[in-house]
C-alpha cells in the first residue's frame, strides 16, 4: 500500500488530497480505478470515518482519494455553510485533475465511483447534475440532505437568527465555549 498527500488546484484554492493505493490495485483498460471520498460540514479528510473507510477500499484492491474542500481540513482558501455550488466545483476540479494527471507517482486512474458524508454528499449529488459528463455512474450519499431549499435553523439559537436578521452574519461555532475562526464558520443572509 502506498499513501500520497497532495495538493489539487481549483479556482480559488488549493484542494489537500490523500490518496491510498493499494499494492495490486484493481485496474480497468490500464488506468487504476479510484474512488473518490467527500466530507460533511466543517470536517476534513482525518476524520475516522474517512480513514476507516480508505483502509477498507484498499483491503479491497480499490484505490481511493479522499480531499478537503476548500476552506477545510488542509485545503486553503475560505467556506461558507451553503457553499454547495463551490463544493461542486471542487469534486468537479479534483475530477479533471484525476482524469488529466492522476494520482502523483501513480499511472493514470479512472474514477469508478463517489461516497460522500452529509453535506459533501449533497454537494456531490449537485456534482452529478452540473457535470454530468464527468460523474461516474455510483454514487453513495451517506445522510445527504434532499431539500436544500430550507435551512434548519434548530441548529441556530434565538441569538444567532437575531444577529442574522439584523447583521446579516453570526459566528456559528462546532465545538468549544466560545467561538473562535478556529471553530467556526461565518452564516451570512445570503445563505440561509
Amino acid at each position: 500500500m502506498s499513501q500520497t498527500e497532495f495538493f489539487v488546484p481549483s479556482r480559488t484554492s488549493q484542494l489537500f488530497a490523500r490518496a491510498i493505493v493499494p499494492n495490486a490495485p484493481r485496474t480497468t483498460n490500464g488506468r487504476i480505478v479510484v474512488f473518490v471520498l467527500s466530507h460533511g460540514l466543517l470536517d476534513n479528510i482525518d476524520a475516522p470515518m474517512f480513514r476507516h473507510i480508505q483502509q477498507t477500499l484498499c483491503t479491497l484492491s480499490i484505490a481511493s482519494v479522499a480531499f478537503d474542500f476548500h476552506g477545510n481540513g488542509r485545503s486553503t482558501g475560505t467556506t461558507s455553510y451553503g457553499n454547495y455550488h463551490d463544493e461542486a466545483d471542487d469534486i468537479a476540479n479534483l475530477v479533471q485533475y484525476l482524469h488529466s494527471v492522476g494520482i502523483p507517482n501513480t499511472k493514470h486512474v479512472y474514477v469508478i465511483g463517489m461516497l460522500a458524508h452529509s453535506k459533501g454528499a449533497s454537494s456531490m449529488m449537485l456534482f452529478a447534475t452540473k457535470y454530468a459528463y464527468l460523474c461516474p455512474s455510483f454514487l453513495v450519499n451517506l445522510s445527504g440532505r434532499f431539500w436544500l431549499a430550507r435551512e434548519i435553523t434548530m441548529r441556530w439559537t434565538q441569538e444567532n437568527q437575531r444577529q442574522l436578521r439584523e447583521t446579516g452574519k453570526f459566528l456559528w461555532r462546532r465545538y468549544g465555549a466560545k467561538p473562535t475562526k478556529s471553530n467556526g464558520a461565518i452564516i451570512t443572509g445570503s445563505e440561509q
